[in-house]
């Protein structure tokens, strides 16, 4: 065992028991004395648990010789962890907004001040973070190093997700949806007037912000552990990470139960919690599946073109995915978004113009892959182009949110409509990036394609651009209603649906430009290719909705936007002449 693995566990269990220990601390005070109110001591005591839980894990597998499963089980704690700690800024700030109740619970409006609990369970978290880290330095020594406790992991070169097969990686996504979309929903149900509770879009800033990072360390953790090669580290990441937002979403579960009458669980942490179950499950069976198939699949038809297949059906899923999202985009766009009563004028949504263009440019993509001889090549733009669609669903929803305030207006199926796009879009989403790591299986990843570092500065000139542009409003307008009026940008505070789709549209160009300028060429184009798509279909939405707003102006996003296309565009084309040159 390398020392650093030693500091590793010990680090995350400190970091557990500050966790644990920071109910009895006061949390918060008030200007007359101590406490507001105590924990909902149930809720702590499973807070605690599934803190500890990944250490005290990753010490029984370090004595047992399995690193690799110890550090992707602290490796993956560690991710969500981030989040968890953002999440702890609140208590800072605002202890009676941050809906803590396995720390404190707020009896009257009184102002609230941070206690000593409030840092301790701030820095629970961070050591958590630390001790994720501190695993990963140490698992990479180990893979650099020979070392006689590494344990036989399986077949080399194959993905996770290759050895699993289809129905075990759609199960994981599955559930990394489901957690999802229930991290984003309100955490309880309150008809107290002390407990207010809001989704993300509403919460205050180092909620949403926080939650968003539990979201990005999970699904990062999800991506690399299909992608690895190793199947302990895979069933540890993946555990850990369930186990994380377990922490989360169990503690608000036990809660809601447990906090008396006016409060309540609500549908979206139950699903949340049975989805983080269900993560933490399928982490732990990982290696046993795996070894189930190896033992039903002979081992010729493991190493030639047997895994073919596999790919071919992740390409299918992905590109059903696609179809079926655009299908409800089309549908949803031509169907009344809203219900108004007799008397009242129908109120035009034109962002549904977004969503009805996004739907069939995503159809065009999506069908690509079903036709097998394309669909390696297409499969890259369409882990990128799922984010029009996107944009154009959280563009509804926001018009929904404020329709739907004016008495007599109720929601239509269009509306419903939309929030399917946006699961459906993220799905999709999710497929693509599946279907990337079967590919990954079937390629020589023992040396590193050569970076063309004037294509990757190209590159990265476009997608910061498009980072720029997406932030910024695409139109304004000097005067309506009286005052100045701007589209959709991070100065629109509170941030609705339409700014936070375009701020998973930001992070998941960046993201795919990044992979690009390292890619191989021919992915690397195409990767390069879709970014160039995704924004053009950005820039879009103004023409397609600036006749809301009389004497509209081009805003400051179109100028940088053209700048993003014109660079994403060169580094697709610079990748492929490479490509095609065979470099």
């Amino acid at each position: 065992m390398h020392p650093r693995h030693r500091v590793a566990v010990w680090t995350a269990l400190i970091g557990a028991l500050a966790v644990a220990v920071a109910p009895a601390l006061a949390p918060a005070r008030t200007v007359h004395g101590p406490g507001p109110g105590g924990a909902i001591w149930p809720a702590a005591v499973v807070v605690a648990l599934c803190a500890f839980a990944p250490g005290l894990l990753a010490a029984l597998a370090l004595r047992s010789r399995r690193a690799s499963l110890g550090a992707g089980l602290l490796a993956g704690s560690g991710a969500v962890a981030v989040g968890l700690t953002v999440l702890d800024v609140q208590l800072l700030v605002g202890p009676i907004d941050a809906n803590r109740l396995e720390l404190l619970r707020p009896l009257t409006a009184a102002h609230l001040s941070p206690g000593p609990g409030a840092v301790v369970v701030l820095v629970g978290h961070l050591l958590a973070v630390a001790a994720g880290l501190v695993a990963l330095s140490a698992a990479r020594r180990l893979d650099d190093q020979p070392m006689p406790d590494r344990e036989p992991d399986g077949e080399e070169g194959r993905a996770v997700g290759a050895q699993l097969g289809s129905a075990a990686v759609l199960a994981v996504s599955v559930a990394a949806a489901v957690a999802v979309v229930g991290l984003f929903g309100a955490a309880l149900t309150s008809s107290d007037p002390v407990v207010l509770t809001h989704s993300v879009v509403d919460a205050p800033y180092p909620v949403a912000f926080g939650t968003v990072a539990v979201v990005a360390g999970l699904l990062l953790v999800v991506a690399m552990a299909l992608v690895t090669c190793s199947r302990w580290t895979s069933a540890g990441a993946l555990t850990g990470a369930g186990l994380g937002v377990l922490q989360l979403s169990g503690g608000r579960l036990t809660a809601g139960l447990g906090a008396g009458d006016r409060i309540g669980v609500s549908a979206a942490t139950v699903w949340s919690t049975v989805a983080a179950v269900a993560l933490v499950v399928i982490g732990l069976a990982i290696p046993v599946v795996a070894d189930l198939r190896d033992r039903a699949v002979p081992a010729p038809v493991r190493a030639g073109n047997g895994r073919a297949p596999s790919i071919g059906r992740a390409h299918r899923v992905a590109g059903l995915c696609g179809l079926v999202t655009a299908v409800v985009a089309v549908v949803g766009a031509v169907l009344p978004v809203l219900r108004v009563s007799a008397g009242l004028p129908e109120p035009r949504i034109y962002a549904t113009r977004v969503e009805l263009a996004a739907g069939v440019l995503l159809a065009i993509v999506a069908v690509w892959l079903l036709l097998s001889e394309y669909a390696v090549r297409v499969r890259p733009v369409l882990a990128v182009v799922w984010t029009v669609p996107l944009l154009g669903a959280t563009a509804v929803l926001e018009s929904v949110v404020f329709a739907s305030d004016v008495p007599g207006v109720g929601l239509g199926p269009g509306a419903f409509a939309a929030g399917l796009v946006v699961i459906g879009a993220v799905t999709t989403g999710v497929a693509a990036g599946m279907a990337g790591a079967a590919e990954r299986s079937e390629i020589d990843t023992s040396v590193d394609p050569e970076v063309d570092r004037p294509g990757a500065v190209v590159t990265g000139i476009g997608a910061a651009a498009a980072v720029v542009s997406l932030v910024l409003p695409l139109y304004t307008a000097p005067d309506v209603g009286g005052r100045s009026f701007a589209a959709a940008w991070i100065g629109h505070l509170p941030w609705g649906w339409d700014v936070w789709g375009q701020v998973v549209t930001a992070v998941a160009i960046a993201s795919a430009a990044l992979v690009a300028a390292r890619a191989r060429p021919a992915r690397g184009a195409a990767l390069s290719a879709g970014c160039t798509i995704a924004v053009i279909g950005y820039l879009a939405t103004g023409p397609l909705t600036w006749a809301r707003v009389p004497d509209h102006r081009v805003g400051p996003a179109m100028f940088v936007g053209a700048l993003a296309v014109v660079g994403l565009g060169a580094g697709a084309v610079m990748a492929g002449r490479r490509a095609a040159r065979g470099q």
